[in-house]
């Protein structure tokens, strides 16, 4: 008995489940693979930690790099010390000490980790809470989500993987702990303890040097945004000033409201354009219908020309030229549902998609603040070249011109 695919559906979600539960049990498999091997001691990373190479002999064994190590003791030694990592780090850019990305270049890698021209705040400040350069093997920090995620969650240190003396020490346990005390002494207090909590992140970007700009919290109320390059490598002249968080919260919120109302607008319009679009598909299903009759219409006469052959009515030349012109007349009007089908199908295609700008925007059409999650998804960076000169630059762009493009003068 066939059923014609009438289960095709349930078919496609059954093998969909499977591939999906194959998958899942995949990934653990590889994960608890990857967990073992680091319970053992060996290394798994694909590029070695800053500070270390991967053994020649063993590439599941770090070893030191003598010259990245040395850059790693000094650190930590002048954080011991209570220098500040903003003083830190104009100290290795005065030096011009090769950074963390110009030795990754040096061995060859070509993954990126930074700009590379100069010490920046996060990469110290990741470097002297690293607890690897105490030799403790640590894997399973974070963790990705769900199975075919981007989002990365950080795990709680309960569960991380830890193997001392896996690896070689460059700093001691007791200097590192030393230099947690002395970071914890100068930290602010953490952006979740603040009343207000910023909403841009990295987006801000400086005019001059094309670096993310820091931030300033007060007690009560927003912020502001500043570039501090000039004051850690004396390779910036960077002339941006201060801006207040306030004005580019206010300047983000009117671009992404007029860009909202603007995506409702085409969408009215496109609601307008698909029932045309819907009642010309109908016209010209009705001309296809029509020219299909036609096609049988004349058939019929070439088998009325047939019986008038046998029955010796017409000669076999006469014959003949009747119905070449009959089969040419067929072609012609294959040829038109030919285009006709191609016109409906092009029609279809219109009337179902929607601009991807518009299916973004639309959906903040009645925005009055903003919010992080927001940001992120519209906005690609905001570039500020002085307090009264910003330039927002906002993520499906190049949507918004094919928009603009088809947009009546």
């Amino acid at each position: 008995m066939k059923f014609n695919g009438t289960t095709g559906g349930i078919d496609i979600a059954f093998r969909n489940l499977i591939a999906g539960l194959y998958s899942q049990d995949l990934s653990d498999k590889v994960r608890s693979g990857k967990d073992t091997k680091t319970r053992s001691g060996k290394v798994i990373a694909t590029y070695p930690t800053y500070g270390y190479d991967k053994d020649p002999s063993d590439h599941h064994k770090f070893v030191l790099n003598p010259k990245e190590s040395a850059i790693v003791k000094r650190v930590f030694d002048l954080a011991a010390e209570g220098v500040s990592v903003a003083e830190i780090i104009r100290i290795l850019n005065a030096d011009n000490v090769p950074t963390m990305q110009a030795s990754k270049q040096e061995k060859g890698f070509k993954t990126k980790w930074g700009r590379g021209d100069c010490w920046g705040r996060w990469v110290i400040s990741k470097m002297l809470r690293d607890e690897q350069y105490t030799g403790k093997l640590i894997w399973g920090k974070t963790r990705v989500v769900a199975l075919g995620s981007r989002e990365i969650a950080t795990v709680p240190r309960s569960e991380w993987i830890i193997v001392p003396g896996a690896i070689p020490a460059i700093v001691t346990n007791e200097q590192f702990e030393l230099v947690q005390k002395k970071l914890a002494e100068k930290s602010k207090p953490h952006r979740n303890e603040r009343e207000h909590k910023p909403v841009f992140y990295r987006n801000i970007k400086c005019g001059d040097c094309g670096r993310a700009m820091s931030y300033r919290a007060r007690k009560n109320g927003m912020g502001l945004y500043l570039c501090t390059m000039h004051l850690l490598s004396d390779k910036y002249v960077c002339k941006t000033g201060k801006i207040e968080e306030r004005d580019l919260y206010d300047a983000v919120l009117k671009t992404i409201q007029v860009q909202a109302a603007l995506a409702i607008t085409e969408k009215t319009l496109q609601k307008s354009k698909t029932a045309d679009l819907l009642n010309t598909a109908d016209a010209i299903c009705g001309k296809i219908r029509a020219m299909q009759i036609s096609i049988e219409k004349v058939k019929a006469q070439k088998v009325s020309l047939w019986e008038q052959l046998y029955g010796a009515k017409i000669t076999r030349d006469k014959y003949h030229k009747e119905n070449e012109k009959l089969t040419a007349r067929i072609a012609e009007y294959e040829k038109t549902i030919s285009a006709l089908e191609a016109d409906a199908r092009k029609i279809e295609l219109d009337s179902g998609q929607e601009n991807i700008f518009v299916e973004r925007y639309s959906k903040f059409s009645n925005i009055q603040s903003l919010t992080r999650e927001m940001v992120n998804e519209l906005v690609k960076e905001i570039r500020v070249y002085s307090p009264d000169r910003i330039e927002i630059v906002m993520n499906y762009a190049d949507e918004f011109e094919k928009l603009q493009s088809s947009l009546p003068n």
